[in-house]
């Protein structure tokens, strides 16, 4: 919103306070409630993550807006219109964590019919940059997806040492030129023992990043 973007947050319930300008949407307008899901078993137990995948698709393709996962932080206002909003994660990987794109209905309507199939059974990320993945490929929009600095600057093989290793004499970070956002893959820092619910460790560059978010 800083940047001058327009945000809905989809919920099935109270968020509470939200900033002013939020749009609060119901989230069963989309997806019914009773179809909500968590991961059942492995170390992504209990995580919504599979259930968000087959969500947005089925939000972008009802609404056309643009979806970005909440662990994502917008460094600029002048996003292009594209067919597709998506980017690479590395030199294979389409990632989902922003995507949008009127041109993609076909894709979307395969990833929505998939992601409902497969529901809590697949692996992480199945249905998620994996099944994006082939879908890119396989419906011939690979030329379209944008670079991996354009979202994924940082990869998440780095983000823990990245992210929470104290560091001295920083004051800013210089994203690459070219990036609109950068994803800060929020369960890979879970994962290696932070708390995103704690403060972010002090002298980090998480912590960078946060306090440059409240100023």
């Amino acid at each position: 919103m800083r940047h001058g973007h327009r945000i809905a947050l989809y919920a099935f319930e109270s968020v509470g306070a939200v900033p002013d300008g939020v749009d609060v949407r119901d989230a069963a307008s989309i997806v019914p409630r009773d179809k909500f899901f968590r991961a059942g078993h492995g170390p992504h137990k209990g995580t919504a993550a599979a259930f968000a995948n087959l969500f947005r698709y089925a939000m972008i393709l009802e609404t056309g807006l643009i979806w970005v996962d909440t662990d994502v932080v917008c460094l600029r206002p002048d996003w292009p219109g594209l067919p597709l909003v998506a980017g690479f994660q590395d030199e294979v990987m389409v990632n989902n964590a922003v995507l949008g794109g009127s041109a993609v209905h076909p894709l979307l309507e395969r990833a929505v019919e998939i992601a409902t199939q497969v529901g809590t059974i697949g692996p992480w990320a199945y249905t998620g940059p994996h099944l994006l993945t082939a879908l890119v490929h396989d419906m011939g929009h690979t030329r379209h997806v944008l670079p991996r600095d354009t979202f994924y600057p940082l990869s998440y093989r780095d983000a823990a040492p990245i992210l929470l290793q104290p560091r001295s004499g920083v004051e800013r970070i210089q994203w690459p030129e070219q990036a609109l956002a950068v994803h800060l893959w929020n369960e890979t820092l879970r994962l290696a023992g932070h708390d995103r619910h704690a403060p972010a460790p002090d002298h980090s560059l998480l912590k960078l990043i946060l306090d440059d978010l409240g100023d």
